[in-house]
């Protein structure tokens, strides 16, 4: 029964082993896109300006001329068959043996060449899907052309903090309140790692609970992933570029698996919804999971801003495959992420992000930025992307009902997906710190978090001494 419902899209090798306990089963999981080529072939000009636009790397001529090539190759194919069907009728209408030897060794090339073609068929489809997958999605009509500079202030949401007194940083109140460990963790790990201690810890398990609590009371299915997917959902979600995959941690998996530390939890949902066709135009799927993100940012430490392993609580959904009911969700997406940013106390801007800035699988990308002191300018805490069916075709996420996976691929309607950041804790914890200092040293606790935070309204440096640790106090006893 489990192969009769796999999709044809994938491939099995060595379905199952059988031994004399279990059956165990192996998974190949390469996906394989189905792209529109005919209407790249139909839209070249528009499709160039658009690659140009984004500032991607990636040659259209030359894909469309590999593509060409294949669909060469495939004629030939499709004509050598009926001239060896063909040649195959007359051999079983032979009258004697001497005609049928005859008429065998005429049929031989025939076979011959098909077998030919038949891998360099597949070589020339390998060769020209390798490079078309490269050229971006489509650009929103909302998407102003250019770089940064060129995003548009869409809203603005919370008061700007004042002070009338000397402000802290967030390195200088982490360090104040034990929060934040810096030097430890670069001598355990590397720059750009934190441990966060005391109050940060709990900090980060307040946010992360409230937040995943709120998404999911919204009727949205909480997930917890593994952190570990295959390299080819990192493609097949649309981060090509050569910088984005130097961003990557790689594991070394076994029997040659390509297997990756995920960097944001929307390869693990998208992922989970490959190769289904369970979905209905109804309605939408919306999923919200806890992950673990990693990234190969920069060398150096950039404290909490930029880290090689942080927490995040991502939003994900599957929909219909019109632009208005993308654009419904991502409008959805954005209003939950400005009510948890209100919710904090804290100050931003949304913004509808330029060209250059949605990547290659956003159709449309509105920016979350909140207002941090220390840096005296907003910085970007979270973001949400229409990408309509650029990753459902390359992940087979299509309509239909659930045992309707023997489909045609030319007959699929594939979903639009959708996603969003609901928090990415370190970044908020930086905003958090910064905004609600006072100026005795404590930290105001915004109200939807103190269930969180053994019911506190402020924070206050722990009276512990210097070099000792919480251990096992509780949160009351911490107060």
């Amino acid at each position: 029964m489990m192969f009769r419902l796999a999709s044809r899209s994938l491939r099995y090798a060595a379905p199952f082993v059988r031994s004399p306990n279990r059956t165990i089963f192996h998974y190949s999981c390469e996906w394989r896109p189905t792209l529109d080529m005919q209407w790249m072939t139909d839209n070249a000009d528009s499709i160039n300006e658009n690659i140009k636009n984004r500032n991607v790397e990636v040659d259209l001529d030359q894909v469309l001329a590999d593509y060409g090539r294949y669909c060469d190759l495939q004629k030939e194919l499709q004509h050598t068959q009926e001239e060896q069907k063909n040649a195959e009728q007359k051999i079983q209408a032979a009258n004697n043996s001497d005609e049928r030897k005859t008429l065998i060794e005429a049929c031989r090339p025939f076979k011959d060449r098909v077998i030919e073609l038949e891998k360099e068929l597949n070589d020339a489809l390998e060769t020209y899907q390798a490079k078309a997958i490269h050229v971006p999605n489509t650009t929103s009509h909302h998407s102003p052309v250019g770089e940064y500079d060129s995003a548009v202030v869409l809203d603005t949401f919370g008061e700007k903090p004042e002070f009338d007194f000397q402000h802290l940083n967030y390195k200088a109140l982490g360090t104040k309140h034990r929060m934040l460990d810096i030097n430890s963790a670069i001598m355990a790990t590397s720059p750009n790692s934190m441990y966060l201690r005391g109050d940060g810890a709990l900090l980060e398990m307040a946010l992360s609970s409230y937040v995943f609590q709120l998404v999911a009371s919204k009727g949205y299915e909480p997930v917890i992933p593994p952190d570990i997917v295959r390299e080819q959902v990192v493609t097949a979600c649309g981060f090509v570029s050569r910088s984005q995959r130097e961003q990557v941690y790689r594991l070394h998996g076994e029997k040659g698996e390509d297997l990756v530390l995920s960097g944001t939890g929307e390869l693990q949902l998208a992922a989970m919804c490959a190769s289904s066709s369970r979905f209905k135009k109804e309605c939408p799927q919306k999923f919200t999971a806890f992950t673990h993100c990693f990234r190969k940012e920069a060398s150096g430490n950039s404290g909490l801003f930029r880290l090689h392993q942080f927490s995040k609580v991502e939003m994900f959904g599957v929909t219909q495959n019109t632009i208005d009911a993308s654009n419904t969700l991502l409008m959805e997406f954005t209003d939950i992420q400005r009510e948890i940013l209100t919710s904090l106390g804290l100050h931003g801007r949304m913004l509808e992000m330029p060209t250059t800035e949605l990547g290659n699988p956003a159709h449309r990308k509105i920016d979350m930025e909140v207002w941090m002191p220390s840096y005296d300018e907003y910085k970007e805490v979270c973001s949400a992307s229409d990408c309509t069916d650029y990753q459902a075709r390359r992940l087979q996420i299509y309509f239909g009902r659930f045992f309707t996976q023997r489909l045609a691929v030319h007959d699929r309607e594939f979903c639009h997906t959708v996603n969003a950041t609901a928090i990415a804790v370190p970044r908020i914890i930086i905003a958090l710190l910064e905004t609600h200092q006072r100026a005795d040293g404590s930290i105001f606790v915004p109200e939807c978090l103190r269930p969180y935070l053994g019911n506190r309204d402020v924070l206050v440096p722990p009276k512990f001494p210097k070099h000792s640790f919480h251990g096992n106090a509780t949160v009351k006893e911490m107060c």
